[in-house]
C-alpha cells in the first residue's frame, strides 16, 4: 500500500500527462448502450478505492470531476446510470470519483491531503477526466471529456480485457535490462 500510495502521489504526476485523451472523437456518438437503472455505481473515495484495489488485486478507475460541471453532471446521468456500465464497473474495477471542489481529508498512505489537492498532484486540469491504473499503481490509460454511454462500454472493456493480469502479476525485468538505467 506504501509503495502504491507513494507512487500515485509523485510518479503518476509524469505518467498522467502523457495519457491520450479520446474524448473528441468519442463525443460525436451519444447512443445509450442500454437504458438507465436504479442501481447505481458503488464509488469508492481515493483511500478507500487504493485499499480495496491493492486487496482485491482490481484496477481503479478514477473520475474526477466538479460540482459546476456541466459535462461531469453529464456524465454522471448519462452515462454512469447505464446499467451495462454500472454492472461492467462493479464487476471489474474499483470505481473512484474525487471532487475538485471538495476539501475532505484523505489518508493516502502516510499523508493527508486534501481531496481538491488531488487533481493538481496528477495535473489533471479538465472536467470530466478519467484515468486508470492498475491495483499496482501502474498507469494504463486515461480520457478527458464526456464519454457516451456506448463508447465508455467499449473502452472499459476493452481496456480491462488488454490489461486484466497486470493488476495479477508482478512485474519483474527481462534479464537483459537488469541494472541498466532506463
Amino acid at each position: 500500500m506504501k509503495s502504491l500510495s507513494k507512487f500515485l502521489l509523485s510518479g503518476l504526476v509524469l505518467a498522467s500527462l502523457s495519457m491520450p485523451s479520446y474524448a473528441q472523437g468519442l463525443n460525436e456518438n451519444k447512443t445509450q448502450v442500454n437504458e438507465k437503472s436504479k442501481e447505481t455505481i458503488n464509488w469508492y473515495s481515493l483511500d478507500d478505492g487504493l485499499e480495496k484495489s491493492e486487496v482485491e488485486k482490481k484496477p481503479l478507475m478514477i473520475v474526477f470531476h466538479a460540482d459546476w460541471c456541466q459535462y461531469c453532471i453529464k456524465f454522471e446521468e448519462e452515462t454512469f446510470s447505464n446499467q451495462k456500465i454500472i454492472n461492467y464497473l462493479n464487476k471489474n474495477y474499483v470505481p473512484v470519483k474525487v471532487n475538485v471542489d471538495s476539501e475532505k481529508p484523505l489518508k493516502i498512505g502516510n499523508k493527508i491531503i486534501q481531496e481538491n489537492e488531488v487533481a493538481d498532484l496528477l495535473k489533471v486540469g479538465a472536467y470530466p477526466t478519467t484515468l486508470f491504473f492498475s491495483s499496482k499503481g501502474k498507469p494504463i490509460d486515461g480520457v478527458e471529456g464526456f464519454v457516451d454511454a456506448k463508447h465508455m462500454y467499449e473502452y472499459i472493456s476493452e481496456i480491462y480485457e488488454e490489461n486484466k493480469n497486470i493488476s495479477k502479476t508482478k512485474f519483474e525485468l527481462n534479464e537483459d535490462y537488469k541494472g541498466q538505467t532506463i
